[in-house]
């Protein structure tokens, strides 16, 4: 009891912090309405992906509650596995980078594509970027990577534009090259 407890204090600090990164969180909101109405909230959080990964972000950055990096990376490998597309992300780059997990680019790539299925653009973006630094342990592929950052460009993240450009003229530089 004390535990549900202490997770649906956690929830409440977070979703009551005075924080304008929380706000777009609140949708968690309807975790504390079960709560009241008797519903475990530890079950709520098991059964919502973005609950976890709204707890992740408290915990990483210390909105309503004491930062804690470990409860912070528990919380979003939890909802990344729920199936939250910007948990999956987070893994991927977490996975990527060798930050609190063993860096894995290929299971960076996994989590991206895990991501991506969900037309998450930064997941798009980052899975252009392995293909066009050849980070997946191959050669460089500039053209999937063009690919790529158009389906990044497709699922809102303009950001890839300047990628994007970027491999179109490694592309065409390659083209030129070519004999014929």
């Amino acid at each position: 009891v004390g535990a549900v407890c202490g997770i649906a204090a956690d929830i409440v600090s977070c979703l009551c912090s005075a924080n304008p990164a929380v706000n777009p969180l609140i949708s968690v909101g309807a975790m504390t309405v079960g709560a009241a109405a008797g519903i475990s909230a530890r079950y709520v959080i098991k059964k919502h992906g973005r609950a976890q990964y709204a707890l992740c972000v408290c915990y990483a950055r210390g909105y309503g509650t004491t930062p804690s990096p470990f409860r912070a990376g528990a919380w979003l490998k939890s909802a990344a596995e729920g199936g939250c597309a910007d948990a999956q992300f987070q893994m991927g780059v977490r996975s990527e980078n060798g930050d609190g997990e063993e860096k894995d680019v290929q299971k960076a790539y996994e989590w991206y594509q895990k991501a991506f299925d969900q037309k998450h653009g930064p997941a798009a973006k980052a899975i252009g970027r392995l293909f066009e630094f050849g980070l997946l342990g191959g050669e460089a592929d500039v053209g999937a990577a063009y690919e790529w950052y158009g389906f990044a460009i497709q699922y809102g993240d303009e950001s890839a534009k300047e990628d994007r450009i970027r491999a179109e003229g490694k592309l065409d530089r390659e083209f030129s090259k070519e004999p014929g």
